[in-house]
């Protein structure tokens, strides 16, 4: 990591604690995460897990975490009348307008409210905890986002496994409702390359596809960034590609949020997705490679 972040979500996630199973609510309503000091309380999200076996992955948001030192939080279990201790909005509230961790549901971990209604995709083994398989006819549809309609920047990113023999723009996610509507999208070709579009309300529509292609085998993090002037993408944490002369904000029309699926072409993204994100701040390559590692 290269630059210290503030109110960032960092990953926790470990399994087989027979401490925690034992200890612990079957809920784990009672588990809590506190900074360093042990009493000022962290938020966090519990995206899975498995109380008989001491199993757990969540999210917790650290006000501010250092580049150059070790960061200690505590975690915290073992009060059997304690209520749920969650609270996912305050850990995406960082410019998040969307987190969709798809593990078992749809939901958004945001404020916002962007929950998705399953179009046939399964759960399968996701980079963190589960994800959802994709194949020739699912989607995951999630509404409208006003938060993104004439917003000035925007991040995407995805965790994405491929599988062979992937049609060009398949939709990894899609801000649009048909063939000529498209508004901000996220899709992978069949050169195993990826593209992140904008149309911004100078009535211009920029494209940019990644310079490196996607492995055979294994996950990737893909992002798209936007931030007025120009077009990133990055691979892995690492910048791969950047268009500079854009103009404009996001255009306004409040289109509808399709994830696995491109509903203009109707190509649908084959293979798992997993940690669906949008924000409407330009993220840094800083706060990239700290989201990757």
């Amino acid at each position: 990591m290269e630059a210290d972040q503030t109110d960032f979500p960092v990953l926790i996630s470990f399994s087989g604690d027979s401490d925690l199973a034992a200890g612990a609510q079957s809920d784990f309503d009672d588990v809590l995460f506190t900074s360093a000091n042990g009493t000022t309380k962290l938020d966090h999200e519990i995206e899975d897990l498995d109380s008989t076996n001491g199993d757990i992955v969540a999210w917790v948001k650290i006000p501010f975490l250092s580049s150059s030192i070790d960061t200690e939080i505590y975690m915290y279990y073992g009060c059997g009348t304690a209520e749920n201790q969650e609270n996912p909005p305050e850990v995406w509230s960082n410019g998040f307008v969307g987190v969709w961790h798809l593990h078992d549901d749809f939901n958004d971990s945001t404020s916002e409210g962007n929950n998705g209604t399953n179009s046939g995709s399964a759960n399968d083994t996701g980079k963190m905890a589960d994800g959802q398989y994709f194949d020739s006819t699912d989607d995951i549809y999630t509404g409208t986002n006003a938060t993104m309609a004439n917003a000035a920047e925007v991040t995407i990113s995805a965790w994405i496994k491929p599988d062979a023999g992937q049609a060009d723009w398949g939709g990894i996610l899609e801000y649009r409702d048909g063939l000529s509507d498209w508004e901000t999208v996220l899709e992978v070709k069949s050169t195993r390359k990826f593209s992140f579009g904008t149309w911004t309300d100078t009535d211009s529509w920029y494209n940019l596809e990644s310079t490196a292609v996607l492995p055979t085998t294994g996950f990737s993090h893909i992002v798209g960034v936007y931030n007025g002037s120009n077009q990133i993408t990055y691979l892995d944490g690492a910048l791969d590609n950047t268009s500079p002369g854009r103009t404009g904000n996001l255009r306004n029309n409040s289109r509808a949020f399709h994830i696995g699926r491109n509903p203009g072409n109707l190509v649908t993204f084959n293979g798992v997705i997993d940690e669906v994100r949008i924000a409407n701040v330009a993220r840094s390559l800083e706060w990239l490679s700290t989201e990757y590692n």
